[in-house]
């Protein structure tokens, strides 16, 4: 279970904070204001529900039990109602990259430097926030390939996020950790080269999509 999260209840009508945090709202003479209301008179009172986002732990459904009462200036009660305040969080994540890429027309690159068969030293992280589970969605354009634009000409290569092999031969799914609650890491993304020997000389490149969703 989640811990509670904090929030403040203010009365629209005059701006008043009546939030019941010792238990019930403290009476305050000087401060609060008393409706005046004729025979059959109704009248309708807003209040605004205000949560603090720096307390949310998790996704789920937050409550409280609250009671309203209406007192005349005897403090004597003259009516009520129970009611319930309810704050749904839904589930939410977002990604976003670290390190050594730069962004082109909305794209971010990434140079993988002169090709050599094995790890390549490119520091990359892609950084993950997210209020619980969350899976990654991973797809290669040229299928776990670096082609040489306008040819056939390829250099094969591999990928980890978080420790975690993608499949590029297809779409690939890297879930999050099963644990619920608020989540944020920086997850090392470390590309691998395959076999470079006997390619024709050039720029290579391929299109990487990842994509995040909240569970």
């Amino acid at each position: 279970m989640g811990r509670p999260i904090g929030y403040a209840l203010i009365n629209l009508s005059d701006s008043q904070d009546v939030t019941p945090r010792t238990g019930r709202t403290v009476r305050n003479s000087s401060e609060q204001r008393t409706l005046v209301l004729a025979a059959n008179e109704q009248r309708t009172i807003t209040y605004r529900l205000v949560a603090s986002p720096d307390e949310v732990s998790g996704s789920g459904t937050f409550t409280q039990d609250v009671t309203l009462e209406a007192q005349d200036q005897a403090m004597r009660v003259l009516g009520g109602a129970r009611i319930v305040l309810g704050l749904e969080v839904l589930p939410s994540a977002r990604i976003g990259l670290a390190g050594a890429y730069r962004i082109s027309d909305g794209q971010a690159l990434v140079s993988l430097g002169e090709l050599r068969e094995g790890p390549a030293p490119v520091p990359l992280q892609l950084r993950v926030s997210s209020t619980g589970r969350y899976d990654l969605d991973v797809t290669s354009l040229n299928a776990g390939n670096l082609r040489l634009a306008g040819t056939e000409w390829t250099v094969p290569y591999s990928l980890t996020i978080g420790g975690s092999r993608v499949n590029l031969s297809g779409m690939d799914r890297v879930s999050g950790p099963v644990e619920t609650g608020m989540y944020r890491a920086a997850l090392p993304i470390q590309f691998y080269i395959g076999d470079v020997s006997r390619r024709r000389a050039g720029t290579y490149s391929d299109l990487i999509s990842i994509s995040v969703t909240a569970r």
